[in-house]
């Protein structure tokens, strides 16, 4: 649990919007192999910048960010599992309905030898539909996707070395370049 100043997506150390947010995760440890976690945060996540251009009568403090989610991990021998769905929603001046979207990722690592491992994820982020000016249903972001895949070697805890490739698609849009090799 915590109370930060700051956004959830941008805690810093100066309050941007005279703010808090409150974040709070729980877990719980079923056996040794599994686990379980619920998620929650709230607060506001305007910047003070847009101030002169809200409602009159409203304030940054009157639209909050809120996310919530759940987790589950799975752990046996070498075998290690681990899943996360996330919901935002963002309360939004001069729009209307709040704008929401949902996120998923799945892990699945496997340690073949001391200190070496192989892991594999894949997320993907979709993005509610609000009206347009013409009334037309669209997405407010476009839908993505990502694959990622490596290999990393732990020779100690101040050792790592990593080789890995990240796939990333845009939808519904011209996709731009943004697929990565890292080491």
């Amino acid at each position: 649990s915590s109370i930060t100043v700051g956004s959830l997506g941008n805690p810093v150390t100066d309050n941007e919007n005279d703010g808090l947010s409150a974040s709070w995760h729980g877990t719980y440890q079923f056996d040794a192999r599994w686990r379980a976690g619920l998620s929650f945060a709230t607060g506001p996540y305007l910047d003070r910048d847009v101030k002169s251009s809200l409602p009159v009568g409203k304030d940054l403090k009157d639209y909050y960010q809120t996310n919530y989610g759940f987790d589950l991990d799975y752990s046996y021998g070498n075998v290690i599992t681990f899943f996360e769905w996330v919901h935002g929603n963002w309360e939004v001046p001069n729009l209307g309905p709040d704008l929401d979207m949902d996120g998923l990722m799945m892990e699945f690592a496997y340690k073949f030898k001391p200190g070496w491992r192989f892991a594999i994820r894949g997320e993907r982020l979709f993005f509610e539909e609000v009206a347009n000016s013409s009334g037309q249903n669209t997405e407010w972001d476009f839908d993505r996707w990502r694959i990622e895949t490596g290999i990393h070697y732990r020779k100690n805890r101040n050792f790592i070395a990593k080789f890995g490739v990240q796939v990333n698609e845009t939808l519904n849009t011209s996709d731009p370049d943004d697929n990565v090799v890292f080491s």
